[in-house]
């Protein structure tokens, strides 16, 4: 779908002023984020409200609004609004994607002088109307991630990711707790990234992580998401953390990525032994029990 493609009006509108709904691309993979802009142009507009858009098998983003500039078409000069936001392919199939719709008043010109009408700069009156601004409908395909390839950890992520972790402390005893944490760096759908997975937890107890997104762009679409999860090592003889992975789909490429985290060496040492109990065996032999106290007798007075 171009920025060509999106010019559209309502009932109503002035023929000086427009929206435009504009996205990347007609073809997205199930998962995927994707900036989508709705441009108003206008002359006469005042007033608008933030633009509408009708979805179906997609989820609305952060939504963002650019400062009104300017730009010049043919011979004239239009003032321009930008809303961006970012929409997440929720559903496979060829989907309806827009309108887009924005409430807002124009100038509608008229030759009639009675009250309440503005003069325009060619002399004319303006009188002022509620309009609908509209763009037309498109179709987006939403196609599924492809089988082929398709890596046995894969949890839905599209995108494109970079991975690094840590884990601390490295040596601790059967059942100390141990923090393992993980950032996912990158272009994507932030929220709904998991967190990475172990290739074989087996002599660890694995807690829910907890995780927390910082974004660098204005929709959300880039940023990293951190986890901290906290594990313990069931057993003294688990001499690695096992590998980490993560894996996802990358959009541009059409192919499958793993971010790979390689086994970090532990030292996991024995539980702490309980104390054992008094011995009775003294020099190799058993000490004789202590003898039972003689009971006093009275003696006898002759």
């Amino acid at each position: 779908m171009g920025a060509g493609q999106n010019a559209g009006g309502g009932a109503g509108e002035s023929s000086l002023d427009f929206v435009r709904l504009i996205c990347p691309t007609n073809d997205i993979v199930l998962g995927e984020s994707f900036p989508v802009e709705v441009k108003m142009i206008f002359t006469t507009v005042e007033n608008a409200e933030p633009p509408k858009l009708s979805l179906e098998g997609f989820v609305l983003g952060k939504v963002s609004a650019s400062e009104p500039s300017r730009t010049r078409i043919g011979d004239k000069i239009y003032g321009v609004v930008t809303w961006k936001m970012a929409v997440n392919a929720a559903k496979a199939g060829s989907l309806p994607f827009g309108p887009a719709e924005i409430n807002a008043i124009v100038k509608v010109p008229s030759r009639r002088g009675r009250g309440g009408f503005d003069m325009d700069p060619f002399g004319m009156f303006a009188e002022r109307k509620r309009v609908t601004l509209r763009t037309p409908t498109n179709t987006i395909h939403v196609v599924l991630p492809p089988a082929a390839g398709r890596p046995p950890d894969f949890a839905g992520a599209v995108g494109q990711f970079r991975m690094v972790a840590s884990l601390s402390p490295t040596n601790v005893a059967v059942g100390d707790p141990i923090t393992l944490k993980v950032q996912i760096a990158g272009h994507g759908n932030l929220d709904q990234l998991p967190m990475p997975g172990l290739e074989d937890p087996s002599g660890f107890k694995l807690y829910d992580p907890r995780s927390e997104i910082q974004t660098t762009d204005t929709i959300g679409l880039e940023g990293v998401k951190s986890f901290e999860q906290v594990v313990i090592a069931e057993r003294a003889d688990v001499p690695v953390f096992p590998r980490l992975r993560f894996s996802y789909f990358d959009p541009e490429l059409r192919q499958y990525k793993t971010l790979v985290h390689e086994p970090t060496p532990i030292t996991v040492r024995g539980a702490p032994a309980t104390q054992a109990a008094p011995s009775r065996v003294a020099t190799g032999t058993e000490s004789a029990p202590a003898p039972a106290p003689t009971p006093a007798v009275d003696k006898l007075r002759h």
